[in-house]
């Protein structure tokens, strides 16, 4: 009788103590996962505002003048010029004709702040 008291304290305290861990854990990665959901928004707010900053400051920028600069900065290695677009770095730079028209960040299809 008095082993399987033990057996059946020890279980108990055992599994009392893995309820509270997985408890905890769960706590511990909702509190994360909350964190990194605030952090994006914040770090989406911050690059809506450095977008219509440099569109504001670029206005009557010209695809070669963006082109020139990345290339005297960083090498012709370094970004990607297609149709309408350059790429560099997980920038992209939209023109319409010639005049740059948007900046789009980090495999954005469509500004967000438009």
């Amino acid at each position: 009788m008095r082993k399987s008291f033990w057996a059946v304290t020890v279980l108990g305290v055992a599994l009392g103590s893995l309820s509270l861990y997985l408890a905890y854990q769960l706590l511990d990665a909702g509190i994360s996962v909350t964190y990194a959901y605030d952090q994006q928004t914040y770090l989406k707010r911050d690059r809506a505002v450095l977008r219509e900053l440099a569109l504001d400051l670029a206005k009557g920028a010209k695809r070669e003048d963006i082109v020139g600069f990345l290339s005297s900065k960083y090498g012709t290695n370094y970004f990607v010029k297609e149709e309408g677009l350059v790429v560099a770095d997980g920038v992209a730079f939209r023109f319409r004709g010639d005049a740059l028209a948007d900046i789009l960040l980090d495999g954005e299809t469509e500004s967000q702040t438009r």
